[in-house]
């Protein structure tokens, strides 16, 4: 089983992944938006959005 943290990172990236294609489907219209309705962070919604990989990636 992998670490907890592992774990807790993977599922906030799926949300990432998920926040991004609403967005992108213009079914939620701004970061802020997608951020509170998937519950992670606004700063990591917007890196992703301009093209910064996740830390774990790098």
């Amino acid at each position: 089983m992998p670490p907890r943290h592992a774990l807790c990172s993977r599922l906030n990236e799926a949300d990432v992944q998920l926040a991004i294609t609403f967005i992108n489907a213009s079914q939620i219209q701004s970061n802020r938006r997608a951020a509170t309705a998937f519950n992670i962070p606004r700063s990591t919604l917007n890196d992703r959005r301009a093209g910064r990989p996740a830390r774990r990636d790098c």
